[in-house]
């Protein structure tokens, strides 16, 4: 057989072959990453019913906006004021899983995922219990405090999720006159919002989450305690909504 006979049939089964390395090369990845995925969640999950999440709480605060207010006065005290209280909340007081959250409506980290916390309280239903706390970083954007305000007076009428869902579209004016706009939007009684705004009726419930968050050691928005154990920053969305599935099936 000639020499170039023999290369051109060669030729066409080492490509064959190298084609079949790299696409073993490329599943034996995926898979990899897969279990690696699993593992974590499962460990975090873990480490969340055992109260031992101190290597874990941090993993994803670059994801969250810092107050330095906040931080100078936060300290490392007790979780266990976070869930208790009147506060707006989603889901079942007796169910397996509480999830916290500390969040600042002008944040947009929290608006990361201020909708997926919403549908997996919705998808949940009493198997957990999602409750919201404000906690306006006044030194970042001074107008927060204001918006919480106008959230907890919409809270009072009966309609703090679809005023939760209004602030959370919008990325940039927070005037008053546009909070008051969206409370007409919504069918709030106008004159009781309006004088719950402008006389700051609901000023000492935003201090007291602030300052519960503070104790706790909140310094930064979005910040969650799932059962207690705190997490800092935006949770991926596939490592929250498995975790929320393992926290809340059978052990």
């Amino acid at each position: 057989m000639s020499s170039s006979l023999q290369s051109s049939i060669e030729t066409p089964v080492i490509r064959r072959r190298f084609g079949f390395s790299l696409a073993t090369f490329a599943v034996l990845v995926v898979m990899v990453a897969i279990g690696l995925f699993v593992w974590r969640v499962a460990h975090y999950a873990q480490l969340i019913r055992s109260g031992e999440m101190a290597e874990w709480q941090n993993s994803y605060a670059k994801e969250m906006t810092v107050s330095r207010l906040a931080a100078a006065a936060s300290s490392s005290g007790s979780s266990s004021a976070v869930a208790t209280g009147d506060h707006p909340f989603l889901g079942s007081k007796n169910a397996p899983l509480t999830i916290v959250e500390f969040a600042d409506f002008t944040c947009p980290y929290s608006r990361q995922v201020s909708f997926l916390l919403r549908s997996l309280a919705y998808e949940y239903g009493d198997r957990i219990q999602y409750i919201y706390r404000v906690f306006p970083l006044t030194d970042v954007r001074p107008e927060s405090q204001l918006v919480a305000e106008a959230a907890m007076c919409a809270y009072h009428q009966g309609k703090f999720w679809e005023y939760h869902d209004k602030l959370y579209q919008t990325t940039d004016d927070f005037s008053r006159d546009r909070l008051v706009q969206y409370a007409k939007s919504l069918g709030l009684e106008m004159g009781k919002f309006i004088a719950c705004l402008d006389q700051g009726l609901a000023a000492s419930e935003v201090s007291a989450d602030y300052e519960t968050g503070v104790a706790a050691g909140v310094y930064g928005t979005p910040t969650f305690f799932l059962n207690g154990q705190k997490i800092e920053g935006a949770i991926p969305a596939d490592v929250l909504r498995t975790l929320v599935e393992r926290l809340t099936s059978p052990s």
